[in-house]
């Protein structure tokens, strides 16, 4: 009888199972064991698309100034390369191997290759490509501003010149915040220039001439309130001192351009400063902590514009072209100039 009952029980266990498989089924409910393997994809950053494009710019230009054997080039491109690769790890992206040196001897710098490597460093420098960096992440917004300011710095050297800018109209703020940077730009370039010997004091002119007429471009749009004068970062002694002068107060002016960018966060407070008033602290000496932007930030387009700038005239008075020191990075060349490649 124990027998028949265990039997009976097993039946109708059978049967209650078979009964739920159907209904589970037609319900569309399926058990673990029968579910298709689903792999979990991370949304991929915003900031990635941007970096990755950069860096294949900078990459191609990299590979073009090696085979032209323009050492100042390819170095300081094989820096931003680094920074770049970094960045993209950073926010998760894939890096590509970095392409091995070419064995091959080194391309005669023809007019055709110089073309080449002339289009490489002006790539996105449009303003199409000018409208893409402005609409970059905050948080790669200043190593983009640099990467393409480089380029854009290099582009120039070359002979290639930049069109198309659109009219300096930041916010009452932000223009205020440059405009006591150029005012104050103004002073030590006028006392170098005054202090320079004539074969040097050329360049020196040329870059006052660009700040006064940024000066009076931004004094349009409110009332500027300039200091009345500036404390020197050092004493001119003698005629090199004003060169150095000229080139300190360039650097000082490009940094705090480039502080104008939106915040990005890690990067470094500025090392060096624009002149200080003897009255009072010149605003662009108070850029605020590297998690901080003081002020609205003015256009990308416009920073561009005037990193390239700048950045030619530091050049010009005989300063280093690389604009990566100002992100915390270290220059790999040590050469204070670059040169086209011979």
């Amino acid at each position: 009888m124990s027998n028949c009952a265990s039997r009976l029980t097993a039946s109708r266990r059978a049967f209650l199972l078979a009964g739920l498989v159907g209904c589970t089924s037609a319900c569309g409910i399926r058990f673990e064991s029968d579910l298709p393997t689903v792999l979990f994809t991370p949304p991929i950053d915003p900031a990635i698309p941007f970096v990755h494009a950069e860096l294949e710019r900078v990459t191609a230009v990299e590979a073009l100034a090696s085979d032209l054997n323009g050492r100042d080039f390819a170095q300081v491109h094989t820096a931003q390369i680094s920074l770049l690769q970094a960045l993209l790890q950073k926010l998760g992206g894939e890096v590509d191997p970095s392409p091995s040196a070419s064995s091959t001897a080194p391309r005669q710098a023809t007019p055709a290759a110089m073309s080449d490597l002339l289009k490489a460093e002006g790539a996105a420098l449009d303003q199409g490509g000018r409208t893409e960096l402005a609409s970059a992440p905050p948080k790669v917004a200043r190593l983009l501003l640099v990467s393409s300011a480089q380029r854009a710095s290099a582009y120039e050297l070359l002979g290639g010149k930049l069109g198309g800018w659109p009219p300096t109209t930041p916010t009452p703020e932000a223009g205020e915040f440059l405009y006591q940077g150029l005012h104050s730009a103004r002073y030590g370039l006028e006392v170098a220039a005054a202090k320079a010997p004539v074969a040097t004091r050329a360049p020196i002119a040329a870059a006052l001439d660009t700040v006064l007429r940024e000066e009076r471009a931004l004094s349009r749009y409110y009332q500027p309130r300039p200091e009345l004068g500036y404390s020197l970062p050092f004493e001119l002694q003698g005629p090199a001192d004003a060169v150095r002068l000229a080139i300190t107060v360039l650097d000082s002016l490009i940094e705090a351009v480039l502080w104008q960018a939106p915040k990005a966060v890690g990067l470094q407070a500025p090392k060096s400063r624009p002149l200080t008033s003897s009255t009072a602290t010149v605003p662009a000496t108070t850029a605020g902590s590297p998690q901080t932007n003081p002020v609205d930030a003015a256009p990308m387009s416009t920073l561009l514009r005037l990193m390239t700038a700048l950045n030619g005239h530091r050049l010009a008075c005989g300063g280093p072209w690389n604009l990566l020191p100002l992100l915390g990075a270290q220059p790999t060349s040590s050469s204070s100039s670059a040169s086209p490649p011979a």
